[in-house]
Parts: C-alpha cells; sequence; structure tokens
C-alpha cells in the first residue's frame, strides 16, 4: 500500500540508522531509507540538516540557539556544531 504525506504536514525527519522517519501533524511513517539519500533527493524543497539526525524544512525555522532549533509550531530539536551553518542566514 503507497500512502502520501503532504509536504505542509512534514514536522521535521529524524535518521535512525537505515531509517527514517517522516514526524507529521497528524501521522508518523518509518521508510527504509538513509537519511544522507532523503537529505540530497530532497533538498530541492528546502529540507536542510541540523543534526546528524534530525532534517527540517527552513521555512519551518522560528529561532536557533547554540544547542536547539526552534520550529514555528513550537517543537525544539538539537543542532549540531557542524550544522549551525545551514540554519544560519546565507549559509
Amino acid at each position: 500500500m503507497i500512502q502520501r504525506m503532504r509536504l505542509a504536514d512534514i514536522l521535521w525527519v529524524e535518521g535512525f540508522g537505515e531509517y527514517i522517519k517522516l514526524v507529521g501533524r497528524f501521522k508518523n511513517f518509518t521508510l527504509l531509507q538513509r537519511m544522507t539519500e532523503f537529505a540530497e533527493q530532497y533538498a530541492y524543497l528546502g529540507f536542510i540538516r541540523i543534526h546528524k539526525s534530525y532534517l527540517v524544512l527552513a521555512q519551518d525555522i522560528e529561532s536557533y540557539s547554540s544547542s536547539t532549533v526552534k520550529l514555528k509550531l513550537g517543537h525544539e530539536l538539537p543542532i549540531g556544531r557542524v550544522y549551525k551553518q545551514n540554519v544560519q542566514p546565507g549559509g
């Protein structure tokens, strides 16, 4: 069975080894796909890597600090040291 998820409903993508979890507003989906593959395949939609285990849509970021990214809906996710440049304006 094929299920679809609207881009607007994806809150973040979380990696678990060879699997990723699409965390959505209403449902979560687990896929057999590596985070790097997903990031490359869907970068054109605005997904950026903020941590070795997290991708978010750049448009959904409200603010960030030295250790977290706050999304517009209030969720906070960790930010990795090497990925801060992805979040910074012009990064």
